[in-house]
């Protein structure tokens, strides 16, 4: 798994402070092709204004970025090399509506040998945006390893969460100011709240910001801001 980062050579400012860090993650879930698309295109958007003497300049002497354009590879290759499979009427909550396996994986490949056409295996898996402290398990579901939403067997049970631990580690913990998970699902922002009610006024605002800039773009779309309750989660990444 991957991880780039992105920043000006050392690790404080000009001004002789500790960067901050900001970390994009992509891929979490692997039907979610958008995801990898979007993160990569902001790697290459910052790697291409390197030396404007502007903005990017600017990010680059104050932060460190790290980017993991996919996290959940074997699952992303598994999507991509059925395009156009996958298994009906095998979901056993909602057989009509949830279509598994193939183009529709969602979890990763633990405990399934990849391959599209055999059975028995192809319900196994774990939604590695569930398997994630501090609110691992979550609320309950079925709790059952067939569930679409498996959150596996303990918190950081999957490699691929290790590996966002280390991504971190990149840069240090202590410095993260800003993490994102990019999804395909719908124009909202899932954000996290905490009792720090400034740090979360700070969020709210950025949020509208960003809001305002895409309902200004050609297509005027706009994001809502969907907060979780305080200090609650479902294992999340975020």
């Amino acid at each position: 798994i991957w991880a780039y980062r992105l920043a000006a050579p050392g690790r404080t400012t000009p001004e002789g402070l500790a960067r901050g860090a900001i970390l994009y993650v992509g891929t979490v879930h692997a039907r979610e092709w958008q995801s990898p698309e979007v993160v990569t295109g902001l790697m290459e958007r910052f790697v291409a204004g390197t030396g404007d003497r502007s903005i990017t300049d600017f990010v680059a002497e104050h932060v460190g970025i790290v980017v993991v354009p996919v996290t959940n590879i074997d699952g992303f290759v598994h999507t991509q090399a059925n395009p156009t499979r996958n298994w009906l009427d095998v979901d056993f909550r909602f057989p009509e509506t949830w279509p598994r396996d193939g183009r529709m994986r969602r979890k990763n490949q633990r405990d399934n040998d990849g391959d599209f056409f055999t059975a028995f295996d192809l319900l196994n898996g774990v939604d590695i945006n569930r398997n994630n402290p501090p609110f691992w398990p979550g609320p309950p579901e079925t709790g059952e390893p067939d569930d679409l939403t498996w959150r596996g067997p303990s918190p950081l049970s999957e490699p691929e969460n290790q590996a966002l631990t280390r991504a971190v580690d990149l840069v240090g913990a202590d410095r993260l100011r800003f993490y994102a998970d990019m999804h395909s699902y719908t124009q909202q922002w899932f954000s996290v709240r905490t009792g720090n009610e400034r740090r979360n006024s700070i969020q709210s605002r950025l949020f509208q910001i960003l809001s305002n800039h895409h309902a200004d773009l050609p297509g005027n779309v706009v994001y809502v801001d969907t907060p979780g309750g305080i200090d609650t989660g479902i294992g999340t990444t975020s």
